[in-house]
């Protein structure tokens, strides 16, 4: 296994800390803005088994970026099974949602997989006509692979990722068979507009700052029903507060819900590392 010092291809190297006018605004609002620049950063890069496939993809990466207005922007291609490609759009500096991180590179792979779609080629079966809901979307890589199989979506995060959301959306809407569509959301809050509970809760790398962690929580409560399939995918990291981190979140977790790990061997053959965890959660019957 290769480390790959470009983590998910995000050039996470490039991800720079908030202006202090943005870390000011940060300060006065919710945790899950506050945590997402934290994350930013805390990152660690990724482990892979195929160094190739990224290197290619790397080299196409890197010589799409332009510069707009000073900002580093570049796309990033994630190839489907079936051959046609996911292009995400990404920013080399702000929040750290403006990448496409590993782990979700991982789940939206894992969403092809025969393991996840129950036998069915390129899991269409699985999320055809599914209504998903996306938390902590960032660049909406993982929420716009539903849509491209079938499901109808909603991509969510905070107000900031909103232009960049649509943008990818607006990207890859000739891939779309289902629908996808981007609303701002606010962990913790109370919304009435997001019922009745969808199908799935589709969440990659959500678990990062200690303040988030309650109202991540109730988000999760509040919007899943007793039928809802909540899929955390996740990067374990072993720096800083990570761990004691990711113990209390799961520790709070499982006061109400049920958790199944799937098992490396489940994860797309190419796209998987051992240090990245995907789980099924479900509401406690």
């Amino acid at each position: 296994m290769i480390k790959n010092h470009f983590s998910g291809l995000g050039f996470i190297a490039l991800v720079t800390n908030p202006s202090p006018s943005t870390e000011s605004q940060a300060t006065t609002g919710h945790a899950h803005a506050q945590g997402r620049r934290q994350a930013g950063r805390q990152a660690s890069a990724g482990c892979w088994s195929c160094w190739p496939v990224f290197a290619r993809q790397l080299e196409r990466a890197m010589a799409e970026a332009v510069l707009e207005d000073g900002l580093c922007s570049f796309v990033r291609p994630l190839e489907k099974r079936d051959g046609t490609v996911l292009r995400l759009q990404q920013y080399g500096s702000g929040s750290v949602g403006c990448v496409v991180w590993d782990a979700a590179i991982v789940l939206a792979k894992y969403l092809e997989t025969q393991h996840f779609s129950g036998g069915a080629a390129a899991g269409t079966q699985a999320l055809r006509q599914r209504s998903v809901l996306e938390l902590g979307a960032g660049t909406g890589a993982v929420g716009l692979m539903a849509a491209t199989l079938g499901a109808d979506v909603i991509v969510t995060d905070l107000e900031e990722l909103q232009d960049l959301l649509k943008l990818n959306i607006k990207m890859n809407e000739h891939l779309i068979t289902g629908s996808v569509q981007a609303k701002v959301l606010k962990w913790g809050e109370e919304r009435k507009d997001y019922l009745p509970p969808p199908d799935y809760i589709l969440m990659a790398d959500c678990i990062y700052y200690e303040e988030s962690l309650e109202p991540l929580l109730k988000t999760l409560k509040d919007f899943s029903g007793p039928k809802t399939c909540i899929i955390c995918c996740y990067e374990q990291r072993t720096m800083g507060k990570n761990p004691e981190i990711e113990k209390k979140y799961f520790e709070l977790l499982q006061l109400d819900f049920d958790l199944e790990k799937i098992p490396l061997e489940k994860h797309d053959e190419e796209y998987r590392s051992e240090d990245i965890h995907i789980l099924y959660i479900r509401k406690k019957k």
